[in-house]
């Protein structure tokens, strides 16, 4: 039996790559390449970031040392836990927390791979996550262009695209409070 070719999901199936791709584009344009006021506390201070902490508080079982920020952290530190696989052994990030800890100088190599590291994580997360955010308009809409073309400008929002530059747990609230408030939208609208 001849497998017929449905040229329409290849078609739309890579305009949504498309798509996604300009996105990461815009997004990792600058990526390592400056530092925002609190980034800090979460990627490396002296005493280590609190992403750090998070993960050594649950491979220890030190369940109270998971709590780590008094905003909704624990979103943030799931999401960069992957950067710490790369850190681990690093001599550049071992020169990093001296340097750091003397306060003697920073290397704009070191602090570039480091911000690289754990912003990629969430970039991906969050472009990721705005395909559930273009599932819930679908829902809630029953219209597939109405949703696609709302995911289209949410994933282009400059906020979001800035904002997704940040290791803080901003970056992931305004993709969390737009899946929240689409959800609850869409439960009124199945209310029965």
């Amino acid at each position: 039996m001849e497998k017929i070719v449905d040229y329409k999901k290849i078609y739309v199936g890579g305009v949504f790559l498309l798509i996604f791709g300009v996105y990461l584009f815009f997004t990792l344009q600058h990526v390592g390449q400056f530092e925002t006021a609190d980034e800090h506390y979460w990627i490396y201070s002296p005493d280590g970031g609190r992403v750090q902490q998070y993960w050594h508080a649950v491979l220890t079982g030190d369940w109270v040392g998971t709590l780590i920020n008094d905003k909704p952290g624990v979103t943030v530190a799931l999401v960069c836990g992957p950067a710490l696989i790369f850190q681990q052994g690093h001599p550049q990030i071992q020169e990093y927390e001296r340097d750091l800890a003397v306060e003697t100088k920073n290397d704009p190599g070191v602090s570039q791979y480091i911000f690289t590291a754990f912003r990629v994580p969430q970039i991906i997360f969050n472009g990721l996550f705005s395909f559930l955010l273009m599932w819930l308009l679908w829902k809630l809409t029953r219209d597939k262009w109405v949703a696609y073309w709302g995911w289209f400008f949410i994933l282009f929002c400059p906020a979001l695209i800035g904002i997704s530059q940040i290791v803080n747990p901003d970056s992931l609230l305004w993709s969390f409070s737009t899946a929240t408030l689409l959800s609850f939208l869409l439960l009124l609208a199945n209310k029965d």
